[in-house]
């Protein structure tokens, strides 16, 4: 079977002993259950989304954010953020998260903004990542913003370190 990105964030995590994080993109949770599960040090995890339809047929679901609020709602590791991701990155203190997962708006545009505006929640030393690498907008915009990034070669997974 092949690996999914939840199966390589998960051993990033486990990996690191990460503690804290952020999923920019959330959808219906299906990443999310698998680092709560499957992730032991992590003690909290802030999910950001603007849980709005998309033009896909995978994602053009009413009720996204129904399915994931009853799976989650009650999880004391889970904060909960409903909103455009880059603007929402205003209510995260800076330095605080070992990694941060963005899988959201997949426009270059889109790209760029979460990117300049989760990188500084961070702490030296943590994981920026993404998925969706091979998709022209979010490949220009990680190019553009993050000399260096690494192709983890499983489910179009992008990723580098803070430097320290």
């Amino acid at each position: 079977m092949k690996q999914k990105r939840f199966n390589w964030l998960v051993d990033m995590i486990n990996k690191h002993s990460f503690v804290t994080g952020a999923e920019i993109g959330a959808a219906t949770g299906i990443t999310t259950t698998h680092l709560l599960d499957e992730c032991p040090t992590l003690e909290r995890l802030a999910i950001v989304d603007i849980w709005k339809p998309v033009d896909s047929p995978q994602w053009s679901m009413d009720n996204m954010e129904d399915i994931f609020r009853a799976k989650f709602q009650d999880d004391p590791r889970v904060d909960i953020f409903k909103g455009l991701s880059w603007e929402m990155a205003d209510d995260v203190k800076d330095g605080i998260l070992d990694f941060i997962f963005i899988d959201a708006d997949h426009s270059y545009e889109g790209v760029k903004k979460d990117i300049l505006a989760w990188y500084n929640k961070l702490r030296p030393g943590g994981l920026l990542c993404g998925h969706d690498i091979n998709l022209e907008g979010v490949r220009g915009a990680v190019d553009k913003l993050v000399p260096g990034w690494i192709d983890s070669e499983v489910d179009h997974v992008w990723y580098k370190f803070k430097a320290v």
